[in-house]
């Protein structure tokens, strides 16, 4: 192996995981918070915005081999519209009211999401909203 590459996977390894523990700090402390005042929204968001942030990580590095390319940047829409927007609904979906919705339409036709996958599908998000970018010669 390359010694470059060896410090460039150990620098990541070491920004994915320090970011991992450091999130799990805060959200620690947002739940005990919630738990104190129970207002739990806070707790919900920098749940989910630390979920989001994660998969931006993941993704980090095939947006860096991108922007060493030459060309202009373009925006892979297809995976913004079949893996963003879903996982950008599943995300935020709890915080969406849709009566009219909800009425209408008998629940075979509501997708549901079980509360404790939302981080999962956030991370998804995050690494669909930074991968859909590349550069085109």
């Amino acid at each position: 192996m390359k010694p470059e590459k060896m410090i460039k996977y150990l620098v990541y390894a070491l920004v994915l995981f320090g970011f991992l523990l450091s999130s799990q700090h805060v959200i620690k402390e947002f739940r005990r918070m919630a738990s104190i005042t129970y207002n739990t929204y806070p707790f919900i968001y920098v749940s989910i915005f630390s979920s989001i942030l994660m998969g931006v990580l993941i993704g980090l590095e095939v947006l860096l081999k991108e922007a060493g390319k030459g060309g202009r940047w373009k925006i892979d829409a297809e995976k913004l519209l079949f893996l963003g927007l879903p996982s950008l609904y599943f995300t935020f979906k709890s915080f969406i009211p849709l009566p009219v919705f909800s009425r209408a339409l008998p629940l075979p036709f509501l997708p549901h999401v079980n509360p404790e996958t939302i981080s999962i599908v956030a991370i998804i998000l995050g690494y669909a909203l930074v991968t859909s970018f590349y550069k085109k010669e």
